[in-house]
C-alpha cells in the first residue's frame, strides 16, 4: 500500500495543468458523479453509490486510497490503490476503479493521473497490476505507454454499462525476479502465449521441456479421441444406456444406511425431490408434463 500523502502535485501537460492529489471524503459527491458517468445506475455492487460508504472509501485513514486528477476543482480522472483482503506486504499495487471522463482523455488528465500512480509504485518497488476493459482502447494506450504489457484476457469478466472482456496489463518492479520455473509444452498454445508475455517483460523465456503422459505417468480411464459431432451424438446415446437413472452421482452402497428422502411422487413415478447426506443435500429433480403437477402429487418421506 502506498504511504498516505495528503500533499497535491501539479502535473503540467500539453492540455493543461491539473493538481493530482490524494482523495479524501470531502470528495464523496464528486467521485459518485465520476462512478455514474463511467458505470451508470446499475452497477451490480449496489454499496458504490452510497455516499456514506464512498466516503469510508475515500478516506486516507481507513487503508483504502483513492488519487484523483482535477482541474479548477472538478475531479477529471481517478484511480484507488485496492486494499489486499489479508494484511500481508503485497509486493504488488492492485490498481482499480480507473474512472475517467472523456475530457480527462483529451486534456491529458488521464495520463498525467496514472503516470503519478506507476511513479509511486515504482518508489515502493511494486509491481503493478491493472484491468482495463477491452474496448477502451484510450486506457489501452495510456497505460502501454507508461510500460505497462498485456498479460491476459478474461471474456465477460466485469458489467460496465454492459458486460465486458477485460485486458489484464503488468508493470514489473525492479529488479525482476529472472529465475522461474521451466515452460512447459503440454499444451504449446500456453507455452507460446506465456514465451510472449515474458518477452514483452523483458524477461528472458526459461527454458521449455516437452512432457506430457509419458512425462506424467497417470493412472486413469479418460480416453481422448478427435470426434464430429455426429459421433458425439451417438456416444453420449451409448453412455446415457449404460447409466440407468438411480445410478451414477447419486447411487448407494448396498451396506449403507439408506439416508432420509422427502419429495414428490405422481402415478408411482417420483416427480422431485432432494437426498439428504451427513455432509450435503443433493436435489434431483424429475420433470413431468405440466397437467400431471397441476392434476395433484403425493408427498412422501421416507426414512
Amino acid at each position: 500500500m502506498v504511504t498516505p500523502c495528503l500533499e497535491p502535485k501539479l502535473s503540467a501537460t500539453s492540455g493543461g495543468t491539473f493538481v493530482i492529489r490524494q482523495a479524501n471524503p470531502a470528495d464523496a459527491a464528486q467521485w459518485l458523479e465520476l462512478v455514474r458517468v463511467n458505470l451508470g445506475d446499475n452497477y451490480p455492487a449496489r454499496e458504490i453509490y452510497d455516499p456514506g460508504w464512498v466516503g469510508m472509501q475515500l478516506d486516507p485513514h481507513s487503508g483504502e486510497e483513492t488519487w484523483v486528477a482535477e482541474h479548477s476543482g472538478r475531479i477529471l480522472s481517478s484511480i484507488s490503490f485496492l486494499r489486499s483482503a489479508d494484511a500481508n506486504n503485497n509486493p504488488v499495487a492492485n490498481l482499480g476503479r480507473n474512472l475517467n471522463r472523456d475530457e480527462a482523455y483529451f486534456c491529458g488528465a488521464a495520463e498525467a493521473l496514472v503516470c503519478e500512480v506507476t511513479q509511486q509504485a515504482q518508489r515502493l518497488n511494486q509491481m503493478a497490476v491493472v484491468r482495463v476493459p477491452a474496448l477502451d482502447s484510450r486506457q489501452q494506450l495510456i497505460y502501454e505507454k507508461m510500460g505497462y504489457v498485456c498479460v491476459g484476457y478474461q471474456p465477460c469478466k466485469h458489467i460496465l454499462r454492459s458486460r465486458q472482456g477485460i485486458f489484464f496489463y503488468v508493470r514489473p518492479a525492479e529488479p525482476v525476479i529472472r529465475s522461474r520455473m521451466h515452460l512447459s509444452e503440454s499444451l504449446p498454445q500456453i507455452s507460446e502465449l506465456a514465451g510472449r508475455v515474458l518477452t514483452h517483460l523483458n524477461i528472458p523465456s526459461p527454458i521449455s521441456i516437452r512432457d506430457g503422459a509419458t512425462g506424467y505417468p497417470l493412472q486413469t480411464e479418460l480416453d481422448v479421441q478427435q470426434s464430429t459431432f455426429e459421433d458425439f451424438e451417438v456416444w453420449r446415446a451409448q453412455a446415457g444406456l449404460n447409466n440407468p437413472p438411480g445410478r451414477g452421482f447419486l447411487r448407494l452402497q448396498p451396506q449403507s444406511r439408506p439416508a432420509p428422502h422427502r419429495g414428490a411422487v405422481h402415478a408411482g413415478s417420483l416427480l422431485s425431490g432432494p437426498a439428504e447426506q451427513p455432509d450435503c443435500l443433493r436435489d434431483f429433480l424429475h420433470v413431468r408434463p405440466a397437467r400431471q403437477m397441476r392434476a395433484g402429487a403425493r408427498l412422501f418421506r421416507h426414512q
